[in-house]
């Protein structure tokens, strides 16, 4: 079978939106400073312990104070969320309780919250650099 070759508007379109790089060089920096952002960058890991009607125990392995409290915050500036907080154990994961009001998936709300902190994040980010 043979293969068709673009035309000449195709390929002219191709260049117009596409970033040429001058070498090789500079498609290594911009690898490195990628791999350079990303290296502190961790998954959560959450799971479901428990769910009666709408509350939901959440276990969130190996999270620190500082996100679950972050985390917690924002939940709570959910209409859907009627209550949430965590208890952590130097024994253990810690667990976040969250009380809702049924009318929106637990997945759902936790979706939106994550959303909001990754917006703040990079709202913070971008201030930053704007400074320096």
């Amino acid at each position: 079978m043979a293969e068709e070759k673009p035309n000449k508007i195709e390929t002219e379109e191709k260049k117009e939106n596409s970033e040429e790089l001058e070498n090789d060089d500079d498609l290594l920096s911009l690898e490195e400073e990628e791999e350079e952002q990303l290296k502190d960058y961790k998954h959560l890991k959450a799971r479901l312990m428990d769910q009666k009607k709408d509350t939901y125990r959440i276990e969130f392995i190996a999270a620190s104070h500082g996100f679950l409290n972050y985390l917690t915050n924002i939940l709570l500036t959910e209409n859907e969320v009627e209550y949430a907080a965590y208890k952590k154990t130097t024994l253990g994961n810690p667990i976040m309780t969250i009380i809702t009001d049924g009318s929106t998936p637990i997945k759902k709300i936790l979706q939106n919250a994550c959303k909001k902190i990754d917006d703040e994040l990079k709202a913070i980010q971008n201030a930053f650099k704007a400074e320096f």
